[in-house]
């Protein structure tokens, strides 16, 4: 569901259903781990460094931190208090340093009077999505063969590249953040391909 304006043309605001089921197997089966964790601690101490510091943190101290959190907060909603708000943070903050109150462990209002990952806003897809917007992806993924209550499906991935026309393409995962130790395969799970 995407939020614009036609003029000037500008996306305010962008949500994306993902089912618990399919959250919870992305976080906790690839995301939950000591590269993550050691690649956000890293992070916060090289690009983000007042917040490093307002946290007064080592890198053992952050690793302690992140490890005390959990994945995500009750009924799988990672806006609080949790590694998984982080880590959407995070690969944000690699980018635009404006995201790096969002990493913080303490609170930390960022640019806009706003503090997130700390308290979740508790909303539900029904809160963002009409029922009839729930009902179509529940029947698009229905249509795509896709098991109806995970509404996703893994697949065996071919590392050799794609084809289009003679040219092949490889996924060209970058140096920076946590894909830079990803797979191919991680790279592509974590970005939804």
């Amino acid at each position: 569901k995407i939020y614009y304006s036609a003029e000037p043309f500008r996306v305010s605001k962008v949500h994306i259903y993902y089912s618990h089921q399919y959250q919870d197997h992305l976080f906790r089966t690839f995301l939950d781990n000591d590269v993550v964790r050691d690649d956000v601690c890293s992070l916060m101490e090289k690009k983000c460094e007042e917040m490093y510091m307002y946290n007064n943190l080592t890198q053992q101290t952050c690793r302690e931190k992140w490890d005390a959190l959990p994945i995500s907060e009750e009924g799988f909603r990672i806006d609080g208090n949790s590694k998984g708000c982080r880590i959407v943070h995070a690969s944000m903050a690699a980018l635009n340093e404006k995201h790096c109150p969002h990493i913080s462990f303490l609170p930390v209002e960022d640019l806009n009077g706003k503090v997130k990952c700390q308290t979740s806003g508790m909303r539900s897809p029904e809160d963002v999505f009409t029922q009839w917007e729930l009902d179509k992806i529940r029947e698009t993924a229905a249509e795509h063969g896709l098991p109806q209550d995970e509404m996703f499906e893994e697949f065996e991935y071919q590392t050799d590249g794609f084809k289009n026309d003679d040219e092949e393409y490889s996924l060209g995962v970058t140096g920076s953040f946590f894909t830079s130790n990803a797979s191919d395969e991680s790279y592509m799970v974590f970005y939804g391909f």
